[in-house]
């Protein structure tokens, strides 16, 4: 039988020369393949549900009548999911047009959004009375006793909850009017838009004070004209679910729209220990990213010029790595037709994979990010499009499904070089690593964000911008100005259109982590989960997954730790390559040799840190350089002993010459000679402390040792101790023992952090 009740799965969401794959592999976990899907089907039509309401009164009227065979009424609900399937694939073609130019069909839009609600619980309303009819086991037969236990848990609305439904769709439709609108800010005397400023900060014609300036002017703007539409959201969804018997819209939309088999307690455990233990390795792999040059987004931005067409081409080779049965839907896809990723004026940012039930398929919407992440969505989305098109009755548990996309862009990582290159590789595994983390950390931050909304029912937007700013910095989130307001959590459309979805991003993006992982040492055991959930996800709840599968608990301290170390280390390993150290083991600086070596700043030689051996001054001076201009070519040879322009620390010691970091003695800079302690701190107090900040030696009685600190040093080692740079051991600062290079380490760390 044809799916029923599919649900819309939203998506969030981000060429160079490919490699060619290996062979496919060959696997056999689906029984199911879509239909194809006529090119009339897709067209926009008008909305109509005689047909349906036809067949509902039709099915109804012989169930209460009690006179017809089981093979009568059993015709009948054949005739009945038809017309809906119609019904709904029809409105899924209505969200794809307004998706793409909500101005062209708006009011068809509203028209089927209200006529779907109304029409699903005229459907609710006849399935319970036959299920609970004489006829209920040829009618549970036919529906599949999942589906049918989810209606007899289901109440049909009623026409005033119908109208707040409607007034819902309305206020949407106005969030979206609202982010659309035409906003410019006022810099310096000019007008720009949000296209003009950021164009203008990166040709240099504004400075970043101006431009962040005119960025909040814009925010400020369309927060002022869409965060009181989420007020009066919030008001009417309080009304809904106080009607449905529950306190709140969040403690309704849990088990009733999510199908979620954990709470909102869980989840506020769940949130805890993610501020805890990931938003810190959130922070770590963004600074890797950020630091390791090797991992810039630059490697990877030609995939932003693809077409449609180069885009499906780049990724359909290394589908059939996941699953013979995956390229061949890939395939389908194309055939039919059933996927935009084209760019548009007028397209909506959203991007989402609607079922198109009358043909048992699906339906890729890529949003017009105009990012080089487009890539990266559409093997998201198809993660989606398998599901709808493989499993004959697809999971109604959002965090499972979630599961699909993000599973599947974990899997993808194996083949990132041919993707990105080999040069982009690693900086697309690295980008997509930091996505997931950062879905897991945004995930618990909107959903807390959300609960509490919906727990005080009547916020204002000014407590609205300050709530998400406070529960923003628990999570480590840094933002560009001092306040306690913030204004861009209105760009997370969710928060509008399907508030309390987010966690599930976060669930699901631990599971896809924990696939990741295990994808580096065993592929093919990973790619086999990974395809048996997705088989298998109309079967099972996220919790109940995760006991059947064998994989972790995240709603536990040990599972978020699990999950957070395990992404740390392969962000380390599998793409900044660092070793394991030999010579680490007990080592204080373990960890921070680890994470030094990932941001590319120290490295060991081969599986060797040496953690105890000196730092010679070059080395030093090498660490600074990657830490402060490693973009940054030497104009000139500056000492006598550093000529050689082959010579591994050339740029950096005589870039650290030029801009007045290092002066050297008598003309010569003497590389080779390990760096004591207080020549450390007089480097990093030029490098890292304001000219103006006046020292102050009395911190210097801290250190026993204090006197044995040379004239010319003791106002940089205090400089460099208030600011928390370097620190002593045992109350001595040893200003004239050699560093060690795990010292080095700590006070790098300190720098960068």
């Amino acid at each position: 039988m044809k799916k029923l009740f599919a649900a819309v799965l939203a998506a969030a969401i981000t060429v160079t020369a490919c490699i060619a794959p290996a062979s496919a592999r060959d696997t056999s976990f689906f029984k199911f393949f879509p239909e194809d899907v006529p090119a009339s089907a897709l067209r926009l039509s008008t909305p109509d549900d005689t047909a349906f309401r036809a067949a509902a009164d039709a099915f109804d009227a012989a169930v209460k009548a009690g006179t017809a065979e089981n093979e009568e009424i059993a015709a009948l609900c054949d005739t009945l999911c038809g017309a809906w399937n119609h019904l709904s694939t029809s409105g899924s073609i209505c969200e794809i047009y307004y998706n793409r130019d909500p101005n062209a069909c708006r009011d068809e839009y509203l028209a089927w959004c209200a006529m779907y609600a109304r029409d699903y619980s005229r459907e609710i309303e006849v399935f319970r009375t036959a299920l609970t009819s004489k006829y209920g086991d040829a009618v549970r037969e036919k529906l599949g006793g999942q589906q049918a236990d989810e209606i007899l848990a289901q109440t049909p609305d009623t026409q005033a909850q119908l109208d707040l439904l409607a007034r819902c769709d309305a206020l949407v439709d106005d969030y979206w009017t609202g982010m659309n609108a035409d906003y410019t800010a006022g810099v310096g005397g000019r007008t720009y838009t949000y296209a003009q400023l950021s164009q203008a900060w990166e040709d240099g014609t504004l400075d970043y004070d101006g431009y962040i300036g005119g960025y909040l002017q814009i925010e400020r703007q369309k927060n002022a004209a869409v965060a009181p539409v989420l007020a009066s959201l919030v008001k009417l969804r309080n009304e809904y679910a106080v009607s449905k018997g529950y306190q709140n819209y969040a403690e309704y939309a849990y088990p009733n729209v999510y199908q979620r088999d954990f709470t909102t307690d869980d989840a506020r455990a769940l949130e805890s220990y993610v501020k805890k233990y990931l938003a810190p390795v959130r922070k770590m792999c963004d600074e890797i990213r950020s630091r390791n040059g090797d991992l810039s987004e630059d490697r990877f931005s030609a995939l932003g010029d693809l077409s449609q067409q180069q885009t499906l081409d780049l990724v359909r080779p290394y589908m059939s790595k996941v699953s013979g049965e995956y390229a061949k839907l890939f395939d389908y896809m194309e055939r039919n037709q059933l996927c935009d990723v084209n760019t548009g004026d007028n397209k909506l940012e959203s991007s989402f994979t609607t079922p198109l039930s009358e043909y048992a398929s699906a339906y890729i919407f890529i949003g017009d990010s105009g990012a080089d992440g487009d890539v990266m969505s559409l093997v998201h989305e198809f993660g989606h499009f398998a599901q709808f098109c493989l499993d004959e009755q697809p999971s109604g548990a959002y965090d499972v499904s979630e599961i699909n996309s993000q599973g599947l862009e974990a899997l993808y990582l194996k083949y990132a070089d041919g993707l990105a290159g080999e040069e982009g590789g690693d900086a697309l595994r690295a980008y997509i690593v930091c996505d997931l983390v950062g879905t897991v950390v945004d995930g618990c931050l909107y959903d807390e964000f959300q609960q509490k909304l919906y727990e005080d029912g009547n916020m204002t937007p000014d407590e609205m911008n300050r709530l998400y700013r406070s529960i923003a910095e628990e999570y480590g989130i840094a933002f560009a100005t001092d306040s306690d307001v913030s204004y861009s959590w209105i760009d997370v459309n969710h928060t509008f259109e399907s508030p309390l979805y987010y966690i599930s991003y976060a669930t699901s993006a631990c599971t896809a982590l924990e696939l990741l992982n295990m994808s580096a040492s065993d592929y093919g055991a990973a790619a086999d989960m990974y395809l048996r959930i997705t088989a298998d996800s109309g079967d099972s709840s996220y919790r109940a997954l995760l006991k059947k599968e064998g994989l972790t608990d995240i709603f536990s301290a040990d599972g978020v730790r699990k999950i957070a170390d395990g992404a740390l280390q392969y962000m380390e390993g599998e793409v900044a390559d660092v070793p394991d150290y030999t010579d680490l083991s007990g080592h204080w600086f373990a960890g921070g040799a680890q994470l030094l070596s990932a941001e590319g700043l120290m490295r060991g030689k081969g599986t060797a840190f040496s953690p105890n051996a000196k730092t010679t001054r070059a080395m030093f001076v090498t660490v600074l350089y990657r830490l402060l201009g490693a973009d940054e070519k030497a104009e000139k040879a500056t000492f006598s002993d550093v000529q050689d322009s082959e010579a591994w620390y050339y740029n950096a010691v005589n870039w650290a010459a030029e801009e007045g970091y290092v002066l050297g003695s008598g003309g010569a800079f003497r590389p080779e000679k390990p760096i004591t302690r207080q020549e450390m701190a007089v480097i990093l107090a030029r490098a890292f402390v304001s000219e103006d900040t006046q020292a102050d030696e009395s911190v210097l009685a801290q250190y026993s040792d204090s006197a044995n600190i040379s004239g010319y040093a003791r106002s940089s080692v205090a400089l460099v101790t208030a600011a928390g740079l370097m620190k002593g051991s045992g109350g001595s600062f040893c200003p004239l023992e050699e560093a060690t290079r795990a010292e080095t380490g700590q006070v790098a760390l300190r720098c960068a952090g």
